[in-house]
């Protein structure tokens, strides 16, 4: 990561965002009784998502106050479109832990 421009840094989180999310999609997490072990698995994989998202926004922001306002994203046709928001509308979707499903809002709210 040291050698890595901060443009491939944040794609690579985008990527990373994305591929955890369709993880958490994939397993089945939130839909029915998943067992303890894959509960927290996927509490891991949404809080790594939600820390994903919020770097993302940290560096398109230029700082890291959640105050300034993000102006439409930069998205890579190399990336096909890829962005944070649909990693943070899994959180939403899948995962029943209050306090990462209300960072995972919050985050999608400085989009808008």
């Amino acid at each position: 990561m040291a050698s890595m421009g901060s443009e491939d840094l944040t794609q690579s989180r985008i990527l990373k965002a994305n591929h955890l999310a369709c993880n958490v999609v994939a397993s089945g997490a939130g839909s029915g009784t998943p067992s303890v072990e894959r509960a927290h698995t996927s509490e891991l994989e949404f809080q790594a998502i939600n820390e994903l998202a919020s770097a993302v926004l940290q560096i398109r922001q230029g700082t890291g106050s959640p105050q300034s306002a993000v102006s439409s994203p930069s998205v890579s046709p190399v990336m096909g479109g890829l962005d944070v928001r649909d990693p943070l509308y899994i959180v939403l979707a899948h995962c029943s832990n209050s306090p990462l499903r209300n960072r995972a809002n919050d985050l999608l709210m400085r989009f808008y």
